[in-house]
Protein backbone atom coordinates (compact mmCIF):
# COMPACT_ATOMS: atom_id res chain seq x y z
CA UNK A 1 0.00 0.00 0.00
CA UNK A 2 1.53 3.32 -0.79
CA UNK A 3 0.67 6.36 0.84
CA UNK A 4 3.18 8.24 -0.07
CA UNK A 5 0.83 11.16 -1.53
CA UNK A 6 -1.04 11.44 1.72
CA UNK A 7 -1.89 14.36 3.73
CA UNK A 8 -4.96 13.94 5.92
CA UNK A 9 -7.50 11.50 6.69
CA UNK A 10 -10.90 13.09 7.84
CA UNK A 11 -12.14 12.09 11.03
CA UNK A 12 -9.10 12.51 13.13
CA UNK A 13 -7.41 16.23 14.86
CA UNK A 14 -3.59 16.74 14.13
CA UNK A 15 -1.07 18.08 15.51
CA UNK A 16 1.71 17.79 12.48
CA UNK A 17 0.43 17.78 8.93
CA UNK A 18 0.08 14.15 8.12
CA UNK A 19 -2.53 11.55 9.23
CA UNK A 20 -4.49 8.24 8.91
CA UNK A 21 -7.37 8.33 11.33
CA UNK A 22 -9.46 6.21 13.25
CA UNK A 23 -10.63 2.88 11.84
CA UNK A 24 -8.63 3.55 8.40
CA UNK A 25 -7.46 0.33 7.51
CA UNK A 26 -9.16 -1.85 10.38
CA UNK A 27 -9.45 -5.73 8.88
CA UNK A 28 -7.50 -4.91 5.94
CA UNK A 29 -6.31 -9.15 6.42
CA UNK A 30 -4.26 -8.88 3.30
CA UNK A 31 -2.08 -5.55 3.80
CA UNK A 32 1.78 -6.32 4.07
CA UNK A 33 3.35 -3.26 3.60
CA UNK A 34 3.05 0.62 4.10
CA UNK A 35 5.06 3.04 1.86
CA UNK A 36 4.40 6.92 3.91
CA UNK A 37 5.90 9.98 2.40
CA UNK A 38 9.07 11.16 3.02
CA UNK A 39 8.72 14.38 5.22
CA UNK A 40 9.53 16.48 7.69
CA UNK A 41 5.57 16.49 9.41
CA UNK A 42 4.55 14.54 12.44
CA UNK A 43 2.61 11.83 11.32
CA UNK A 44 -0.28 10.93 13.81
CA UNK A 45 -1.88 7.44 13.71
CA UNK A 46 -5.43 7.38 14.78
CA UNK A 47 -7.17 4.96 16.89
CA UNK A 48 -8.04 1.59 15.45
CA UNK A 49 -6.28 2.36 12.06
CA UNK A 50 -4.94 -1.07 11.51
CA UNK A 51 -6.04 -3.34 14.20
CA UNK A 52 -6.66 -6.74 12.70
CA UNK A 53 -4.15 -6.66 9.47
CA UNK A 54 -3.01 -9.61 10.10
CA UNK A 55 -0.45 -10.14 7.34
CA UNK A 56 1.40 -6.64 7.94
CA UNK A 57 4.84 -7.80 8.35
CA UNK A 58 6.81 -3.81 7.57
CA UNK A 59 5.33 -0.39 8.57
CA UNK A 60 7.44 3.11 8.04
CA UNK A 61 7.69 4.25 11.56
CA UNK A 62 9.42 7.49 10.25
CA UNK A 63 8.13 11.02 11.34
CA UNK A 64 5.56 9.03 14.19
CA UNK A 65 4.39 11.72 16.66
CA UNK A 66 1.64 9.96 18.20
CA UNK A 67 0.24 6.15 18.06
CA UNK A 68 -3.58 6.04 19.50
CA UNK A 69 -4.92 3.42 20.97
CA UNK A 70 -5.41 -0.16 19.43
CA UNK A 71 -3.73 1.51 16.17
CA UNK A 72 -1.73 -1.71 15.44
CA UNK A 73 -3.98 -4.04 17.63
CA UNK A 74 -3.40 -7.67 16.61
CA UNK A 75 -1.22 -7.62 14.13
CA UNK A 76 0.33 -10.52 14.66
CA UNK A 77 3.16 -10.60 12.13
CA UNK A 78 4.42 -7.21 13.02
CA UNK A 79 7.74 -8.18 13.94
CA UNK A 80 10.22 -5.42 14.43
CA UNK A 81 9.17 -1.36 15.27
CA UNK A 82 11.89 1.19 14.45
CA UNK A 83 10.96 5.02 14.81
CA UNK A 84 14.00 6.96 14.13
CA UNK A 85 14.93 9.81 15.64
CA UNK A 86 12.94 13.17 14.89
CA UNK A 87 15.73 15.59 15.73
CA UNK A 88 16.70 17.93 18.99
CA UNK A 89 13.42 19.95 18.29
CA UNK A 90 10.51 17.18 18.82
CA UNK A 91 9.25 16.27 21.95
CA UNK A 92 9.24 12.78 21.46
CA UNK A 93 6.72 10.12 20.97
CA UNK A 94 3.63 9.20 22.37
CA UNK A 95 2.43 5.83 22.70
CA UNK A 96 -1.39 4.85 23.60
CA UNK A 97 -3.04 2.45 25.65
CA UNK A 98 -3.00 -1.16 23.59
CA UNK A 99 -1.29 0.47 20.63
CA UNK A 100 0.71 -3.07 19.70
CA UNK A 101 -1.30 -5.18 21.75
CA UNK A 102 -1.44 -8.97 20.85
CA UNK A 103 1.18 -7.87 18.22
CA UNK A 104 2.45 -11.70 19.29
CA UNK A 105 5.19 -11.40 16.67
CA UNK A 106 6.81 -8.26 17.57
CA UNK A 107 10.73 -8.95 19.28
CA UNK A 108 12.05 -5.56 19.12
CA UNK A 109 11.55 -2.06 19.54
CA UNK A 110 13.82 0.65 18.88
CA UNK A 111 12.96 4.53 19.27
CA UNK A 112 15.90 7.26 18.18
CA UNK A 113 17.61 9.86 20.22
CA UNK A 114 14.04 12.41 20.19
CA UNK A 115 13.04 9.64 22.98
CA UNK A 116 9.29 8.38 24.26
CA UNK A 117 7.46 11.35 25.70
CA UNK A 118 5.64 8.75 27.56
CA UNK A 119 3.55 5.49 26.64
CA UNK A 120 1.98 2.73 28.80
CA UNK A 121 2.90 -0.50 29.51
CA UNK A 122 -0.03 -1.84 28.19
CA UNK A 123 0.63 -0.36 24.79
CA UNK A 124 2.63 -4.19 24.56
CA UNK A 125 0.22 -5.74 26.09
CA UNK A 126 0.25 -9.47 25.08
CA UNK A 127 3.29 -9.30 23.28
CA UNK A 128 4.94 -12.37 24.69
CA UNK A 129 8.05 -12.49 22.25
CA UNK A 130 9.04 -9.13 23.09
CA UNK A 131 12.88 -9.32 23.67
CA UNK A 132 14.08 -5.91 23.91
CA UNK A 133 12.83 -2.28 24.01
CA UNK A 134 15.57 0.31 23.04
CA UNK A 135 14.87 3.85 23.84
CA UNK A 136 17.72 6.04 22.80
CA UNK A 137 16.73 9.36 25.01
CA UNK A 138 17.54 12.13 26.64
CA UNK A 139 15.07 11.89 29.34
CA UNK A 140 13.09 9.58 31.79
CA UNK A 141 9.33 8.72 29.54
CA UNK A 142 6.44 9.12 31.85
CA UNK A 143 5.00 5.59 32.23
CA UNK A 144 1.10 6.47 32.29
CA UNK A 145 0.00 3.79 33.78
CA UNK A 146 2.01 3.54 36.67
CA UNK A 147 1.97 7.16 37.00
CA UNK A 148 -2.05 7.39 37.44
CA UNK A 149 -1.77 4.73 40.19
CA UNK A 150 -3.40 6.44 43.07
CA UNK A 151 -5.98 8.30 40.66
CA UNK A 152 -7.44 4.87 39.42
CA UNK A 153 -6.94 2.88 42.80
CA UNK A 154 -5.04 0.42 41.25
CA UNK A 155 -2.03 -1.61 43.15
CA UNK A 156 1.23 -3.01 41.82
CA UNK A 157 -0.86 -6.45 42.66
CA UNK A 158 -4.03 -6.10 40.48
CA UNK A 159 -1.11 -4.35 38.03
CA UNK A 160 0.79 -7.01 37.96
CA UNK A 161 -2.06 -9.16 36.91
CA UNK A 162 -1.60 -7.92 33.03
CA UNK A 163 -0.51 -9.71 30.82
CA UNK A 164 2.93 -8.02 30.07
CA UNK A 165 5.95 -8.94 28.97
CA UNK A 166 8.27 -7.13 30.56
CA UNK A 167 9.86 -9.60 32.87
CA UNK A 168 11.71 -11.12 29.66
CA UNK A 169 12.38 -7.52 28.16
CA UNK A 170 15.38 -5.90 27.87
CA UNK A 171 15.20 -1.86 28.12
CA UNK A 172 18.73 -0.49 26.96
CA UNK A 173 19.35 3.12 27.80
CA UNK A 174 21.80 5.14 28.09
CA UNK A 175 23.66 4.15 31.80
CA UNK A 176 22.56 7.70 33.16
CA UNK A 177 19.26 6.79 32.12
CA UNK A 178 18.69 3.79 33.63
CA UNK A 179 19.96 4.66 36.96
CA UNK A 180 17.52 8.08 36.81
CA UNK A 181 14.95 5.82 36.05
CA UNK A 182 15.73 3.14 39.13
CA UNK A 183 15.53 6.08 41.25
CA UNK A 184 12.84 7.92 39.99
CA UNK A 185 8.82 7.83 40.50
CA UNK A 186 8.63 4.46 38.91
CA UNK A 187 11.40 2.89 40.74
CA UNK A 188 9.56 -0.63 41.71
CA UNK A 189 8.91 -1.25 38.33
CA UNK A 190 11.95 -0.46 37.04
CA UNK A 191 13.58 -2.02 39.55
CA UNK A 192 12.23 -5.24 37.92
CA UNK A 193 13.61 -4.05 34.36
CA UNK A 194 16.93 -5.63 33.18
CA UNK A 195 19.21 -3.10 31.48
CA UNK A 196 21.80 -2.87 28.87
CA UNK A 197 23.61 0.19 29.10
CA UNK A 198 24.70 2.83 26.48
CA UNK A 199 27.64 4.61 27.58
CA UNK A 200 29.51 7.15 24.88
CA UNK A 201 31.89 10.16 25.00
CA UNK A 202 31.41 12.93 23.72
CA UNK A 203 33.43 16.40 23.20
CA UNK A 204 33.80 19.55 21.51
CA UNK A 205 34.93 23.62 21.36
CA UNK A 206 33.11 25.66 24.23
CA UNK A 207 35.78 28.72 24.23
CA UNK A 208 34.72 32.59 23.49
CA UNK A 209 37.22 32.10 20.38
CA UNK A 210 36.76 28.88 19.38
CA UNK A 211 39.16 25.74 20.41
CA UNK A 212 41.10 28.17 22.99
CA UNK A 213 38.22 25.66 25.38
CA UNK A 214 37.08 22.65 24.89
CA UNK A 215 35.35 20.11 26.60
CA UNK A 216 34.79 16.19 27.06
CA UNK A 217 32.40 14.13 28.95
CA UNK A 218 32.32 10.10 28.77
CA UNK A 219 29.21 9.33 30.29
CA UNK A 220 30.39 6.21 31.85
CA UNK A 221 32.61 7.36 34.48
CA UNK A 222 30.58 10.91 34.36
CA UNK A 223 33.09 13.26 34.64
CA UNK A 224 33.21 16.34 32.37
CA UNK A 225 36.60 18.06 31.40
CA UNK A 226 36.62 21.70 30.53
CA UNK A 227 40.37 21.89 29.18
CA UNK A 228 42.38 24.91 27.61
CA UNK A 229 42.35 28.62 28.63
CA UNK A 230 40.20 31.99 28.60
CA UNK A 231 36.81 32.44 28.87
CA UNK A 232 34.32 29.72 28.40
CA UNK A 233 31.01 30.11 26.34
CA UNK A 234 27.95 27.72 25.74
CA UNK A 235 28.15 25.82 22.04
CA UNK A 236 25.18 27.72 20.18
CA UNK A 237 24.73 25.20 17.27
CA UNK A 238 21.69 23.58 17.97
CA UNK A 239 22.27 20.34 15.57
CA UNK A 240 25.08 19.59 17.75
CA UNK A 241 25.23 17.49 21.03
CA UNK A 242 27.17 19.02 23.85
CA UNK A 243 26.94 17.99 27.66
CA UNK A 244 24.08 19.69 28.18
CA UNK A 245 21.90 17.27 25.99
CA UNK A 246 23.84 14.43 28.59
CA UNK A 247 23.46 16.95 31.88
CA UNK A 248 22.08 14.09 34.08
CA UNK A 249 24.90 12.01 33.45
CA UNK A 250 27.96 14.90 35.01
CA UNK A 251 28.77 13.66 38.23
CA UNK A 252 31.98 15.50 38.67
CA UNK A 253 33.53 18.78 36.80
CA UNK A 254 36.79 19.10 36.17
CA UNK A 255 38.20 22.56 35.07
CA UNK A 256 41.48 23.58 33.99
CA UNK A 257 43.90 26.13 35.95
CA UNK A 258 43.52 28.78 32.99
CA UNK A 259 39.85 28.77 32.99
CA UNK A 260 38.79 32.21 33.54
CA UNK A 261 35.47 32.17 33.13
CA UNK A 262 32.46 30.06 33.72
CA UNK A 263 29.61 30.99 31.33
CA UNK A 264 25.74 31.42 32.30
CA UNK A 265 23.75 28.15 32.47
CA UNK A 266 27.05 26.16 32.15
CA UNK A 267 26.08 23.20 34.69
CA UNK A 268 22.57 24.00 35.34
CA UNK A 269 20.66 21.23 36.26
CA UNK A 270 23.71 18.77 36.38
CA UNK A 271 23.62 16.32 39.27
CA UNK A 272 27.61 17.23 40.70
CA UNK A 273 27.67 17.57 44.45
CA UNK A 274 30.83 19.62 44.01
CA UNK A 275 33.17 21.47 42.13
CA UNK A 276 37.27 22.67 42.59
CA UNK A 277 37.48 26.53 41.27
CA UNK A 278 41.23 27.56 40.48
CA UNK A 279 42.82 30.50 41.32
CA UNK A 280 42.72 32.01 37.65
CA UNK A 281 39.25 31.81 37.75
CA UNK A 282 37.52 35.59 37.42
CA UNK A 283 33.93 35.22 37.18
CA UNK A 284 30.35 32.69 37.22
CA UNK A 285 28.19 33.35 34.93
CA UNK A 286 24.16 33.80 35.54
CA UNK A 287 22.56 30.32 36.77
CA UNK A 288 25.71 28.96 36.37
CA UNK A 289 25.04 26.25 38.53
CA UNK A 290 21.17 26.97 38.64
CA UNK A 291 18.90 23.67 39.89
CA UNK A 292 22.48 21.42 39.85
CA UNK A 293 22.74 19.34 43.56
CA UNK A 294 25.82 21.62 44.18
CA UNK A 295 26.70 21.16 47.86
CA UNK A 296 30.69 21.99 48.41
CA UNK A 297 32.37 24.82 46.35
CA UNK A 298 36.17 24.38 46.99
CA UNK A 299 38.60 27.88 46.00
CA UNK A 300 41.88 26.76 45.09
CA UNK A 301 44.53 29.60 46.66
Amino acid sequence: LDLTGIMKVPGWFYWGNLGIGNHAFMNCENLKSISLPISEGRLDIGEFAFQNCKSLETFDFSNIGQIEKSAFLNCKNLKKVVMPDFGKTQTGIILSPYCFAGCTSLDSVVIGSSGCQSFYMCAFEGCDNLKSIIINAESVPKINDLYYYPYNGLTSEGFSAYNLPFDNTTFTMYGYLADECIQGNDQNFWKKVQFNKIYETLSGDCGDRGNNVTWLLNTKEGILYISGSGNMKMPDDENVLTWKDRSRAIKQVVLSDDIKSICSYAFSGCPIKSITLNKHLKSVGDYAFYKSEIENVIFND
